[in-house]
């Protein structure tokens, strides 16, 4: 069974945009609920280590996709 490289690329890509909303939604909530400082600095890091998953996927995608054509 041959593996296309163009579809695992696109789901990585829709997974990467998963986890930017995730992330996303998860600094919101972060920011808005009331709480010591220091759970709420390691809720954004986080949060911002999943929008940079997301970020690292897409960007995956967009390399992989220049490199295919």
């Amino acid at each position: 069974m041959r593996i296309d490289r163009a579809v695992v690329y696109r789901y990585r890509a829709i997974f990467g945009f998963g986890f930017v909303v995730l992330g996303a939604v998860t600094l919101w909530r972060v920011a808005a609920a009331p709480g010591p400082l220091n759970t709420k600095f390691l809720g954004a890091v986080f949060a911002l280590a999943l929008i940079g998953l997301g970020a690292a996927r897409i960007a995956q995608y967009v390399r992989a996709r220049r490199d295919l054509r």
